[in-house]
Order: C-alpha cells, then sequence, then structure tokens
C-alpha cells in the first residue's frame, strides 16, 4: 500500500527539541478523507469546487502535483482550449480562493475531528496533506459542548393558501416572509433567502427534495386560513434528512395578534432546532406590536408586487407601502421597500435621478430612524453612495459593516459585488462577492442575472454566456437574463444571435431602457445603420412623454461610432448622476473611446478616490 509523507501541523522542530518521528498517511486515507469532503454539506452544490479539488488531489497523488498551474487547471476543470489565458480569464484564482475557504469552513464545522486535513496553500495548486493536532479533536469537542451546536439551515416556504375564496396567496406568501426575517436574527441560523424558496411555489414536491435542493437541514411550511378578522395558521417543522417532523403547532387568532403568533412561531422553531446552545442566554425576539390591520395588509401586497421586478410591480408597489403608512407612520419595512423601489426604478432608467434619489435616500433614513436594528435599509443607502456619489471609499466601509452584522444577508453581497467593487474594476472581489450571493440565494433570478454580468464585465464571455443560459433554465422568460445573453452575444461577434435575443427581451420586458439602448448598439455594429438610427428616433419620442437615461443614447450612438454625440450624453449622464454610469466605465462596449483624454477626465470625475487594489 502506498505511502504519502504528510506534514504535521505542528510545524519543523525546533533545534533544541528531539526530532520527531515522521508522520506517514496512506493514500487511500487522503481518497478517504476527499469522499468525506465532497459528500459534506458545505459541497453539496458546489460542483465546480469539487471538480477542482478532486483533480489536484489525483494530480498530486500520481506524482504530478508540481505541474499544477493556471493553465493545465484551467484546461482540465474548465473545459478551456489551448488558447486559454489566465492572465485574461482569472477564472482558476477566483475558485482557488473559494475552494481555500470551503475547505477551511468544513474543518471548522463538520470536518474538525478529521485525523488529517488537505490544504490548498495560498500561491500553488499543489495540496498539502496534513496530520491534525492530536488534541485538535478533544479541543473541538470541548468547544462545541461549550457553545452548543454549530450553526442550522432552514427553508420557510411559503404559506398555503386556505381562505374560503382562495384569495389571500399574498397574505401566506408575507406570512413566510417575516417569519423569514425573524429567524434571520437568530445567532447560528441561516434562513434561506425568499427569492430562492419562492421558486418552488405551488410544485408540489416532496419536503427532502426541496431540503436537498436548497442545501438545508430543515424545512417550514404551513398554510393560512384568513376569514374576516380571524386568522388559522397551522405550521410544522420537518427534517430534511429523515422527513420526520420535528414541531406543528396550530394557532387561531384575530388578525391584529399576528405579529405575537409570528414571533411564538419563530421563538418555537428556534428552540426546535435548538440553535441557542446550552448556557447562553435565551433569543431575544423584538416585543411584537399590535398589529394595524390595514397597514399591514397593504405591506404584503405591497411586498407581492416588488416581488415581480418589473417597472408596473415597483410602481404599484410603492402606492401599496404609502397606503400602509398613511394607516400607520411608524412601519419601517414600508419605508424600506419605498427606498428599494425607488433605487431600482432610477437605476434601471425608469425613473430619472432628481426624482428617485431623494426619495429613495429619505424612505431609508427614515426606515433606520424607525427601527435602528433594520440593517437591511443601509444596503439601498450603501448602493446610492457608490453608484450616484461616487464616494466609493464610505460605500465600501458601509458594506462591510453591513456585512458584518448580517453575514448571511445575500441582498448585500449581491449590491456590494455589482453597485461598489464592480464599477472600481475589482472584478475578482466582485465575482468572489456575487457567487457568496448566489450560494446563499442560488435560485434568485437577479443573482444569477448579476453573477452573468460580473463575468461579462471581466471579459469572461464564454462564462457569461454559460451563466445566463443557466438563469435562462429557470425562468424561460426572465427579461434581464435575455439582455445580458445578447450583450455576450454581441461581445463574441454573434450579432444574428445577438439580435434575435434582444428583440425576445424586449417582448418581455416592456419599459426597460437598457434593452432598447442595447438594440440600437448591436444593430450599428452589425452594421445595420439604419436599424439602429430606427432606436434612437424611438428613444427621441419616447423622451417627450417619459424620462430615458443619456446612457441609452450614448450606447447607440458608441455602436454608430459618432464620438462626440457620445460624449455629450455622457455628460449629461455624470450632470444627472445616473446609476449605470458607473458600470459604463468599465463596460466593453465602450472599449473604443476609452483612450480619448474626455474619457479619462470622466473617470477621474467618477473615481475621484484611488481604487483599492
Amino acid at each position: 500500500m502506498s505511502r504519502v509523507n504528510v506534514l504535521s501541523s505542528k510545524g519543523t522542530p525546533k533545534a533544541s527539541e528531539a526530532p520527531t518521528k515522521p508522520h506517514f498517511i496512506t493514500a487511500d486515507e487522503i481518497r478517504a478523507e476527499l469522499q468525506r469532503i465532497l459528500a459534506s454539506g458545505i459541497f453539496a452544490t458546489a460542483d465546480r469546487m469539487k471538480r477542482f479539488l478532486r483533480f489536484v488531489v489525483d494530480e498530486t497523488l500520481a506524482g504530478r502535483g508540481d505541474d499544477l498551474n493556471e493553465s493545465s487547471l484551467g484546461i482540465e476543470v474548465y473545459d478551456r482550449d489551448e488558447t486559454f489565458d489566465p492572465r485574461v480569464d482569472s477564472i482558476v484564482r477566483v475558485d482557488a480562493g473559494r475552494l481555500r475557504s470551503k475547505l477551511r469552513e468544513f474543518y471548522e464545522s463538520e470536518g474538525a475531528s478529521s485525523r488529517i486535513r488537505i490544504e490548498i496553500p495560498k500561491g500553488s495548486y499543489k495540496p498539502l496533506f496534513k496530520m491534525s493536532k492530536k488534541t485538535d479533536s478533544g479541543a473541538s469537542a470541548k468547544r462545541r459542548t461549550r457553545t452548543g451546536p454549530a450553526g442550522r439551515t432552514i427553508a420557510v416556504l411559503p404559506f398555503a393558501d386556505l381562505s374560503p375564496q382562495r384569495d389571500q396567496e399574498y397574505f401566506g406568501d408575507g406570512i413566510a416572509e417575516e417569519l423569514m426575517f425573524a429567524l434571520s436574527r437568530v445567532p447560528k441560523l441561516r434562513v434561506v433567502s425568499q427569492t430562492s424558496v419562492f421558486a418552488f411555489k405551488g410544485k408540489g414536491m416532496d419536503v427532502r427534495d426541496i431540503g436537498r435542493q436548497l442545501d438545508v437541514e430543515s424545512i417550514m411550511e404551513g398554510s393560512v386560513r384568513k376569514a374576516g378578522q380571524k386568522l388559522r395558521i397551522t405550521t410544522r417543522l420537518s427534517d430534511v434528512g429523515t422527513g420526520f417532523q420535528l414541531w406543528s403547532e396550530v394557532f387561531n387568532c384575530d388578525l391584529r395578534d399576528v405579529f405575537s403568533v409570528q414571533e411564538t412561531i419563530a421563538r418555537s422553531v428556534a428552540e426546535a432546532l435548538r440553535v441557542a446552545g446550552s448556557g447562553e442566554k435565551p433569543i431575544e425576539f423584538p416585543k411584537p406590536l399590535e398589529c394595524n390591520v390595514k397597514a399591514y395588509n397593504h405591506y404584503l401586497i405591497g411586498r407581492a408586487f416588488w416581488n415581480k421586478q418589473t417597472e408596473p410591480g415597483f410602481r404599484t408597489a410603492v402606492t401599496h407601502f404609502e397606503n400602509c403608512l398613511a394607516e400607520d407612520a411608524s412601519y419601517a419595512k414600508a419605508y424600506l421597500g419605498m427606498a428599494d423601489c425607488y433605487r431600482k426604478l432610477e437605476f434601471w432608467g425608469l425613473m430619472s435621478p432628481s426624482d428617485a434619489l431623494p426619495q429613495a435616500k429619505a424612505a431609508a433614513g427614515k426606515a433606520l430612524q424607525l427601527e435602528s436594528s433594520l440593517i437591511e435599509a443601509k444596503v439601498p443607502l450603501a448602493a446610492i453612495m457608490a453608484v450616484n456619489e461616487w464616494n466609493w471609499a464610505q460605500a465600501d466601509a458601509m458594506f462591510q459593516e453591513i456585512l458584518r452584522s448580517l453575514p448571511d444577508y445575500a441582498p448585500a453581497h449581491q449590491a456590494y459585488a455589482m453597485m461598489c467593487l464592480l464599477p472600481l474594476a475589482r472584478f475578482e472581489e466582485a465575482i468572489e462577492q456575487i457567487q457568496t450571493a448566489l450560494q446563499l440565494d442560488p435560485l434568485a433570478l437577479l443573482t444569477n442575472f448579476h453573477v452573468g454580468g460580473a463575468f461579462y464585465f471581466a471579459g469572461r464571455y464564454h462564462e457569461a454566456i454559460e451563466q445566463f443560459r443557466k438563469t435562462l433554465e429557470l425562468d424561460p422568460c426572465y427579461h434581464l437574463a435575455h439582455m445580458g445573453l445578447a450583450i455576450a452575444f454581441g461581445q463574441e461577434g454573434m450579432f444574428d444571435e445577438a439580435i434575435a435575443t434582444l428583440h425576445k427581451a424586449k417582448t418581455l420586458a416592456g419599459e426597460i431602457m437598457p434593452i432598447r439602448g442595447a438594440l440600437g448598439n448591436i444593430y450599428a455594429r452589425a452594421g445595420k445603420t439604419n436599424e439602429a438610427e430606427a432606436v434612437l428616433q424611438e428613444l427621441f419620442q419616447m423622451e417627450g412623454a417619459r424620462y430615458v437615461s443619456p446612457l441609452d443614447f450614448a450606447l447607440v450612438y458608441a455602436g454608430l461610432g459618432r464620438t462626440g454625440e457620445v460624449f455629450e450624453h455622457l455628460a449629461k449622464a455624470a450632470a444627472d448622476h445616473c446609476g449605470r454610469l458607473a458600470w459604463t466605465m468599465v463596460d466593453p462596449r465602450f472599449e473604443g473611446i476609452r483612450s480619448d483624454q474626455r474619457f479619462t477626465e470622466l473617470k477621474k470625475r467618477i473615481h475621484p478616490e484611488p481604487s483599492k487594489s
């Protein structure tokens, strides 16, 4: 049986110490440890990480570890061809960093008692096989005894509507969202984000199958029956591994007591999962307030429209949030909803910055004033601080503060990646953050789209196309994924495919302006000048009736090579502080004007502070 000389975690003996006997482990033991890692919950959905780790371990055991490098890994693990250039495509470096983090996470949790450890030192792709310290398992056990079990994971499914008229679907969704919010405040409990969970809505799948797809240990589901002012809420908590029911309860109450019931459910779930370890203080939840029924109803309807992530959805959501606040001016989450709606309406060119940004900032500030623990309200403020106000250092610090408080809050990782890191051309960090958001919320359409967008801006068009196609597998009608796919096609010179895909996106999207600008840009680059000019005329006509971002004109002019008009509209966008202008600074479609002195001056204006390396 072959043996491998491994490193003891104690390191090299000092000169004054007696030399220790070398430690040996067999190749079979290393392979067994590899299988334990690959079968762990931490690696359950990380197929690429599994392939990476298996390859470098197998190569090292075969005596070829010293030959591992970015080029060989790009070809063997990521199926790149012989022209793969790691200086242009940083996929191997980025994923190596993620793999190191996952290995650390494994040995801090499921693999804490392992006799050996597989590590990949920074700056190398050759794994090391280390003996764990003899005292480590005992110390780890003591730590676990003192602090209780490691973090737990749970998904809260939308509550089924059992009301007489079957017209309370939004109410069942709202109950689930409120419980997610409450449980996200519980230490050591990771709650899957709403967008991924709601992807299973109405599919009638077994909770064990859903749990495995979401990589969680527990599933909470239930139903709601609302008749007049009376509520009947049923809940049950199930173990994904066994399918056994851990806890269940039925609550009959008046509608005004719904907040108290939600707090009771959240507390009962936390206790059923034993998230709080022995010797720790009891979990503290905010004292439930009496429910203003009309306000709560408007808030839930607003959330239902917000979830659509479309222009009509955002505008209708704002109306319901305003109605909620007219009934109860202290409803902090309604202000947060308004802030997010206004910010996104501005960013996608659906509302002028001068109209949207003051309202977004005021609403987010009011949410924090009313409820200082509502850290989520800092996300729109940090995003605006970055892409609209160009205060990059302060925005970066705020995002990091948010992530320290809410490390499992996927929208914060997403916004940090796309609104702060990406515009600063910190592509590897942006990709790492957006992939973290995807791990936390794997079925969220916008997050999946943004992963593809990050690859696109980094110049990794093949990966962008692959990711946009994956997103469309989740929802074939998702307009943003069609738009992203078309733009990436354009960078690959696939103009016919790009045009057809953009027409599909335009049909699905309605009034999302960037699709028109992208279409005009592609028409021009494909030599279809008349069609590009027609898009310009369409934009001018629309400008008479509604706001149209100068950036959409700039895109068409860039395709036509009319540099003077490009800079005229970029200057307008800068004067308006359009959010997407920050992306324009790193957008490959503007590559042809980056050497122009006017572009350099504009970039200095947008990035007045030195970018972090």
